[in-house]
């Protein structure tokens, strides 16, 4: 220590910085990301075969650099197909031939969109010292490619014509090939360039480059080499070159993959542990339970135990090899009556690879095309004995579509495996009077053999269940549904019942008859053809009196509802308008349509001269357009996607959407209709979007859910559709009838009742009727007349005195109903109070009453 100074220079430029609190910290450049090992993850494009051709080929693989050949491996297929790729350290970063932008997980090879950018792509790479990537570009030069996708400035290489593909190497460098001299070429931030050695490839083109940090050498797949000693060929090959990057000179590592090689794109250093299969044995990975059977496969191609959908298995080993089997059996001693189990997937060409299952050498199942999820198979054995059961996976064609693999796992053979536990999901259901609702349940475990279950409900007369799980409406109330296993395993569902669907009529365009129609919305299925419009109206609205239209020729018109007499008002400009509806909040027509296929626009539309001024594009997810649309009395606007089938919220000022949810819906056909019946509240939709599903929907505007109402008769492609608000008719006539049906004297008879719309009729008595063997009890009307608004019909209902559980016999069941409640163990419901007093109608529930229905249902 001896206090002498040594000269280190300015502090900064100029005359230096005057600086306070010095500190010693690392602010160097970042640390590389962990790009571990020797292993190199790419995606693949085609293998070229030793007769100079090659086999059409797309999925990620890895192969060591010391073994490009023997360590190959594909890791995953389908999805996005890549051409251009870098990796962070963390995610995977890429480009399709479209130049759309993408992250991927370098475990899973999900891939993200993240968006489209505007430039050409013919190389990509990664600078790690500044957490950003480069792609050689449609110009030539060596541009910035942001995380998000936007692009930063450009590197102009000075005295290069053509580089492909490019590294980053560090220190602001990069190593590219110059296509005219063949040469390696150094290329610094300033665009200066060195060339360095001739390259091995003869057309001086690669189609990816990377640079490994651990050994300092860029790695090169060279496609297109000398034949042999023929120095006047080109063949294709998939050589894999270690270059230096100081140099240019190079050494050949071998062929990337088997026969001659693969052409790569997007090489990435990736520590993924060589590639290798997961360290299980066959019999782990096929096995339910461990050790239980042994499995044997044989021949060229064996099966091998992968990871597949995050899950272990046994896949077959057979891909891209074409007119071969893969096959893996199983030999074991069963009973009759015994089960075996698996679970199995397949992703291939449909129709001509296939994944079969057999039982001593006869084929029982196959499936074949994109199968990737797993699903179960049990075989029941019918006499005692041993057998063989084999999976084959055979590989026909020399395309190839998806992992080209059969994959099976869970394999069990034995006595049928019991349940453990059922659970409905979800726990509580809504369902509207009249309407049914399908349960949702799971058995545990999934591969228990026996999987049904039996329902039964608490309440009959407010919620019935049938064998499949279906739950109908008969009475507003709530009711417990519950399901129970072939074990007794039990769980509950609560089931409330709400008012049915109102009797309100819509108005629409029907495309199959290009007329406008009418239905009710309890009664779709009875539709009534008003008259054929001259042009195809996709989009109507109604507003004080008045009906607003856009027919295909954007013709702006009005009528009346229900006419197809109309008078054309103007133009509304170069957009098909596909959906309208009027805003009862602020008086406006608002609009969705577009002008051509990728623009879909929100529009106001001016109901003078039915000019339309686009407010702005719906920003929904991958710009999905809104093919139908509607408003609420209060003024809140949704919408309807083309392909996702999401409802969202629209703001009618600036166009901005909320996505609700789902309705159950995808990929819904141009011709649809949301309507809103401004009387009840209620959203509901004339949905077309599957051949076996279209008709007529409710929407529930809180989760976006929709339910299924009935058909619309003559098909359900509609549109424009529209109701008239009985407080916006004035055509609403001062009075209303309700129509009684009841029964006197065991005959059906009516008596209608006129008043004024919105209020409540005097209703009359009806009296229990005569009925063997005892009596029909009134229990109430079907429909509730209060406040009534409209002409409606009104039916009484009955039930048999002693059928408590109203299943329409009287049964022991019923009698043991009215004992538990007659010594206080059950609570019946007021309408079930009246059918349990069979004993002198005393209004009293006694064990004389659970005796008398007894004698009753035994015929006593």
């Amino acid at each position: 220590m001896t206090g002498e100074g040594e000269y280190r220079g300015f502090i900064g430029e100029d005359y230096g910085t005057y600086v306070n609190g010095m500190c010693i910290a690392d602010f160097l450049a970042p640390e590389p990301p962990a790009e571990q090992g020797k292993t190199v993850v790419s995606y693949a494009r085609n293998k070229y075969t030793s007769d100079g051709g090659y086999l059409p080929y797309a999925a990620w693989v890895s192969f060591n650099i010391d073994d490009p050949a023997g360590s190959f491996t594909e890791l995953s297929r389908g999805g996005v197909e890549f051409y251009e790729a870098a990796y962070d350290g963390e995610l995977i970063y890429g480009l399709d031939i479209e130049n759309n932008f993408y992250s991927v997980n370098p475990e899973t090879f999900e891939s993200t969109l993240i968006g489209s950018i505007s430039d050409t792509a013919n190389s990509m790479t990664y600078d790690w010292e500044h957490d950003t990537f480069y792609i050689v570009n449609g110009n030539l030069q060596i541009r910035e490619l942001r995380k998000d996708g936007s692009l930063g400035s450009a590197i102009t290489p000075a005295n290069v014509v053509c580089i492909a593909p490019v590294t980053y190497v560090g220190n602001g460098e990069f190593l590219s090939l110059d296509f005219n001299t063949r040469n390696y070429v150094r290329i610094a931030a300033d665009g200066s360039t060195t060339q360095l050695a001739h390259s091995d490839g003869l057309q001086g083109w690669s189609s990816s480059m990377v640079y490994n940090r651990e050994d300092g050498k860029c790695y090169i797949c060279y496609t297109n080499m000398q034949n042999g000693d023929d120095t006047s060929s080109v063949g294709f090959w998939g050589k894999l070159f270690a270059i230096d990057p100081v140099t240019g000179e190079g050494e050949y590592r071998g062929f990337i993959g088997e026969d001659y090689g693969t052409y790569v794109n997007g090489m990435c250093f990736i520590d993924m542990g060589g590639g290798e299969e997961p360290q299980a044995t066959l019999d782990e990975a096929m096995n339910l339970v461990e050790n239980r059977h042994h499995f044997v496969t044989e021949g060229e191609y064996p099966w091998v135990p992968v990871v597949f959908n995050d899950e272990l298995c046994g896949a077959s080993g057979n891909q891209d090899h074409v007119g071969t089997t893969s096959t893996v059996s199983a030999t074991v001693q069963l009973n009759a009556g015994d089960v075996m189990r698996f679970d199995w997937a397949v992703s291939c060409r449909e129709d001509f690879e296939r994944l079969t299952f057999s039982v001593n050498g006869t084929e029982v199942a196959a499936i074949s095309g994109q199968n990737t999820d797993f699903v179960p198979y049990n075989y029941v054995v019918e006499a005692a004995g041993e057998y063989t059961f084999s999976w084959t996976y055979h590989k026909e064609t020399m395309w190839t579509e998806g992992q080209d693999r059969g994959y099976v796992k869970n394999v069990y053979a034995g006595a049928p495996l019991p349940d453990e536990s059922v659970e409905f999901a979800p726990d509580s259901v809504t369902v509207r009077k009249g309407l049914t609702a399908q349960l949702s349940w799971t058995v545990a475990p999934y591969y228990a053999f026996d999987q049904s279950v039996t329902f039964t409900s608490s309440d009959a007369s407010i919620a019935s269940v049938d064998a499949n799980g279906v739950v109908r409406g008969v009475n507003e109330g709530t009711a417990v549904i519950t399901a129970t296993t072939a074990q007794g395993h039990t769980d509950t569902c609560t089931v409330t019942v709400i008012a049915p669907v109102p009797h309100t009529k819509i108005y629409a365009y029907q495309t199959q008859t290009t007329n406008l129609i009418s239905f009710f919305t309890d009664d779709s299925a009875h539709v009534q053809q008003l008259g054929a419009f001259p042009a195809d109206t996709y989009a109507m609205t109604y507003a004080h009196g008045v009906v607003y239209g856009i027919d295909s020729e954007n013709n702006f018109f009005t009528s009346t509802p229900g006419s197809t007499q109309r008078t054309i008002i103007g133009q509304t400009g170069t957009a098909m308008i596909t959906a309208m509806a009027y805003n009862y909040a602020n008086g406006k027509i608002y609009a969705v349509g577009y002008t051509q296929q990728s623009r879909w626009d929100l529009y106001e539309i001016n109901m003078q001269t039915g000019a339309a001024t686009v407010i702005g594009q719906p920003d929904t997810v991958d710009r999905d357009p809104l093919w139908t649309f509607a408003i609420t009395t209060e003024g809140r606007a949704y919408g309807i996607t083309a392909t996702s089938g999401l409802l969202y919220e629209v703001n009618l000022e600036t166009a901005q959407v909320t996505e609700i949810g789902f309705t159950g819906c995808p990929g819904v056909g141009f011709c649809q209709s949301l309507v809103y019946d401004h009387d009840n509240g209620i959203m509901f939709w004339a949905a077309y979007w599957k051949d076996d599903a279209n008709g007529l929907r409710e929407v529930n505007l809180e989760t976006g859910e929709s339910v299924s109402i009935g058909d619309i008769q003559d098909a359900a492609q509609v549109c424009g559709g529209y109701t008239v608000p009985s407080w916006d008719d004035p055509t609403q006539p001062s009075n209303v009838t309700v129509t009684f049906n009841y029964m006197v004297n065991g005959e059906w008879t009516s008596t209608e009742v006129t008043v004024p719309a919105g209020t409540t009729p005097a209703a009359p008595v009806p009296e229990n009727q005569p009925h063997q063997p005892t009596m029909l009890m009134f229990i109430g009307w079907d429909v509730d007349f209060a406040n009534v608004q409209h002409d409606i019909t009104v039916t009484a209902q009955y039930a048999a005195l002693g059928d408590v559980d109203m299943d329409g016999e009287i049964q022991i069941a019923d009698a043991l109903l009215i004992a538990r409640n007659a010594i206080g163990v059950a609570e019946l419901t007021p309408v079930q109070m009246i059918l349990a007093d069979v004993y002198g109608s005393d209004g009293v529930i006694t064990l004389n009453d659970a005796l008398v229905t007894m004698r009753i249902s035994l015929g006593l």
